[in-house]
């Protein structure tokens, strides 16, 4: 998940929450076009959407001292490039399947405004809706992502239209 955040870093200015929102979207593109996982990150429920786990752990300090404020992504990249990160996901499996989905859902998505992603992750039905947020670190499941997504994917993007 970490390596999927750290490529749409080096192509656009995130805030922790568009970052979380982003890196699921992709997952869930990925999951429901190939029957694939894009990452092997666990997908938790928390209280404002999906949170990758180790996305969550790398910027939620960050996140928390400024919620509001675009990561800063000199500092978290540390100078290095798009071509190595997207080199990383590249040469691993189904490597060229990966950047393609990635890529796709990030032109899907680049124009929503953060707050309808977050929106479109909190519709009735969705699977973070569906999980039960009581409990603590409530794992989002691939059965639930296909479910939503495989049959709710052109409705998402005709809402955006």
């Amino acid at each position: 998940g970490l390596g999927v955040a750290r490529y749409i870093m080096s192509k656009y200015q995130c805030t922790h929450t568009r970052l979380e929102k982003l890196t699921y979207m992709c997952y869930a593109d990925y999951l429901c076009s190939t029957g694939e996982r894009l990452f092997e990150d666990k997908i938790y429920a928390f209280d404002h959407g999906p949170v990758i786990d180790s996305v969550y752990k790398a910027f939620s300090s960050e996140s928390r001292e400024h919620p509001c404020c675009t990561l800063d992504s000199t500092k978290i990249l540390k100078g290095e490039s798009l071509s190595p990160i997207k080199s990383r996901i590249l040469f691993s499996e189904d490597g060229l399947k990966k950047i393609e989905s990635i890529d796709r859902t990030l032109k899907r998505y680049e124009d929503v405004a953060t707050s309808d992603l977050i929106s479109l992750t909190h519709k009735d039905g969705t699977p973070w809706s569906v999980t039960d947020k009581s409990v603590m670190y409530a794992e989002i499941t691939d059965e639930a992502i296909l479910n939503y997504h495989s049959k709710e994917s052109s409705d998402v993007v005709k809402d955006l239209d």
